[in-house]
């Protein structure tokens, strides 16, 4: 699959506006043409992922 790239696409919201039904149409049409798409969530409902920060100030050292 050389020089194939697939796409992140992200939906960003506050609580109950629609991404969830947004994201699944979305899905759906993809699909429908005959593109591979799935549906991710992040952080997830696995108890083991969480969200995390991004940086730790605290662990920074000068280089």
């Amino acid at each position: 699959m050389a020089g194939k790239r697939g796409a992140l696409i992200v939906l960003e919201g506050v609580d109950k506006v629609g991404k969830t039904t947004q994201c699944s149409k979305l899905v759906q049409a993809l699909k429908q043409s005959g593109r591979p798409a799935e549906m991710l969530r992040f952080p997830g409902e696995a108890a083991s992922l969480k969200p995390m920060p991004l940086m730790n100030v605290g662990n920074w050292t000068a280089q």
